[in-house]
């Protein structure tokens, strides 16, 4: 990241000199800083702040690239998972079968859904092995294959703010906010285009950052939102409630078996 750059953008942005000009220019100041965004360079907490509150800004194009920010910032603030190597042919209890075979195979059998072998308890949850890429094992098995290691050995999760840095506070306190969160539905339910209204990824990343990093602490908030919305038969409240709901479930990879 350009910081000298990104520093003298982000100045202008907030000099009343800028505020007073017409909002076509805030707009291209927004978008260039939004530009400059990398996922190996965290962004300065000011910078966090300002993208958290404009997903409530009064401009679509600015709430449309602030939603586009922040889920690159909840990008920068994911903490790393350890992963370890995984033998197929040791949790199969087979050796490898030579040569490519599509499909079900008894070295993939392990991997596959079995209503009968759900896990019960917390044990039964730490003692699955689970694989997030579909693709693997379907005509064989990658040549070190890396999954994730026990909960133990991973990041804490439920934070307490006094445990989060500067960064993940500002987003904790807004999207801790019921009127933030209000506002922030209201304008995520509304049709964007008539007719034309389409699953928003930026939106599902957004969310799927919010219940990765921070677990379920929102929850208790966009709940009543959710059900509200599933209730209601309008396409834009539908799309909504689906963009949260996905990021929910891609969100709880990494949840412990109690939540």
């Amino acid at each position: 990241m350009n910081i000298p750059l990104f520093q003298n953008v982000f100045h202008l942005l907030n000099t009343p000199a800028l505020c007073c000009r017409p909002w076509k220019f805030e707009h291209i100041a927004i978008g260039f800083m939004s530009l400059l965004l990398r996922d190996d360079h965290p962004l300065p907490s000011p910078a966090v702040l300002f993208f958290v509150k404009s997903l409530n800004h009064d401009s679509l194009l600015v709430r449309k690239v602030a939603i586009s920010a922040v889920a690159g910032i909840m990008k920068q603030l994911k903490r790393p998972h350890r992963k370890v190597p995984v033998s197929p042919n040791t949790l199969c209890g087979m050796k490898e079968l030579a040569g490519l075979i599509a499909g079900d195979r008894p070295d993939n059998q392990w991997l596959q859904y079995n209503s009968s072998s759900l896990p019960r308890t917390q044990q039964d949850w730490e003692g699955c092995t689970f694989v997030e890429k579909t693709h693997w094992g379907y005509y064989s098995w990658p040549q070190k294959l890396m999954m994730y290691a026990p909960s133990e050995e991973q990041p804490k999760q439920g934070l307490t703010r006094e445990e989060m840095t500067e960064r993940e506070q500002i987003i904790y306190d807004h999207f801790s906010d019921p009127g933030f969160i209000n506002q922030l539905i209201e304008f995520l339910s509304l049709e964007d285009r008539k007719g034309k209204d389409k699953f928003s990824p930026r939106r599902f990343c957004l969310f799927k950052g919010l219940f990765r990093n921070f677990n379920d602490a929102f929850l208790p908030l966009l709940k009543p939102h959710m059900e509200r919305l599933v209730a209601d038969t309008h396409e834009s409240k539908q799309r909504c409630v689906a963009e949260i709901t996905s990021g929910l479930i891609r969100g709880s990879k990494h949840w412990s078996y109690g939540r």
